[in-house]
């Protein structure tokens, strides 16, 4: 490989050669070494090269998204290794262009749904590349959005964000929400709405994570950040109500602090009278879903009771665990002292 990245003429004509029919290879590990080779041949190529490389690359993830190989122990396994590693490369190849390819901008929806962490971390930054280019290059552009979006919303569902991967959802997802419609089905304030469900969602469920509510808050701060008051009325009162509740968090300091700094950004940015407004209008609409799952509850309790119970016992459990950890804390803590 250091021979084929440093030679010239003939030499390296042979070894691209072998290169490509590695990639075309029925058995999946020689594609997998030959998009190897291609990353480290991209080191020392030429332009018109780069150009090559990255149509063969792009051939490789669009029959890498959606095939299946067989016959081979592990072959879904290096089948993931290989569209990754042609991701990887194409994002290298095209730094600094125009735009990407258009047959894996086609793809790229799907690359966000992967099954596989890495390659929806690799797809999010072909996404974050293309966002930068968004107005040269896309003929249908609120559809195209649309998708996209789902597609990282789907990403910020996962129990298992990487951390390169968090920072990219977070930029994405700023993106889109600055350039979401106030009508249709590519709306701004549902981003809003679902990206707020799913911080609380964590927060009531998974209070030792931060991830999502870390992702939510800077996600917030990077919005306001571009859009005016008055742009920012409807859906602000929304997104403060995750600010509110994790400036009230006492088992997460660092989730906590990073609350307060947005607060105060946002105290920065808009004034003090108007965000006291908004708080006011974000406490109606905390104290609205209470009272709405409290007359939920009721109807349930009434309709059916036997659920209703059930739903009580798992409560109870739930209690029973809380307290247990509880004292677990306190006994180890007493007995740090001593």
């Amino acid at each position: 490989a250091v021979v084929s990245t440093q030679s010239t003429g003939e030499l390296r004509d042979k070894v691209i050669s072998i290169v490509d029919n590695w990639l075309t290879n029925k058995k999946v590990k020689h594609r997998y070494l030959g998009v190897q080779m291609m990353g480290l041949l991209s080191d020392a190529a030429s332009h018109k090269q780069k150009k090559v490389f990255v149509d063969q690359l792009t051939s490789v993830i669009v029959n890498h998204c959606t095939a299946t190989d067989s016959g081979e122990e592990s072959a879904t396994t290096v089948r993931d290794q290989v569209l990754y590693e042609a991701i990887v490369n194409v994002l290298k190849l095209t730094q600094g262009s125009k735009a990407l390819p258009p047959q894996v901008v086609d793809k790229v929806g799907e690359l966000l749904v992967y099954p596989h962490q890495w390659i929806r971390q690799a797809a999010s930054q072909l996404l974050g590349q293309q966002l930068a280019n968004i107005g040269e290059t896309s003929n249908d552009k609120a559809t195209a959005l649309s998708g996209w979006c789902e597609g990282m919303l789907v990403q910020l569902r996962s129990d298992n964000i990487l951390m390169e991967q968090g920072r990219q959802i977070t930029k994405n997802l700023v993106w889109l929400t600055l350039h979401a419609e106030t009508d249709g089905s590519y709306q701004r304030k549902n981003i809003v709405h679902k990206i707020v469900a799913l911080a609380s969602t964590e927060a009531s469920q998974s209070p030792k994570i931060t991830t999502k509510r870390e992702i939510a808050l800077k996600w917030t701060a990077g919005v306001c950040k571009v859009l005016e008051q008055q742009q920012v009325k409807e859906i602000l009162p929304v997104m403060l109500t995750v600010v509110q509740r994790e400036m009230q968090n006492t088992d997460c300091a660092e989730i906590s602090s990073l609350a307060c700094e947005v607060m105060d950004y946002l105290r920065t940015r808009y004034g003090k009278d108007t965000l006291s407004v908004m708080l006011v209008a974000a406490g109606r609409l905390l104290a609205e879903k209470r009272s709405k799952r409290k007359r939920e509850a009721a109807i349930t309790a009434i309709a059916d009771p036997a659920a209703h119970a059930k739903k009580k016992l798992r409560a109870n459990v739930v209690k029973k665990e809380k307290r247990k950890e509880k004292v677990k804390l306190l006994k180890a803590k007493q007995y740090k002292k001593a």
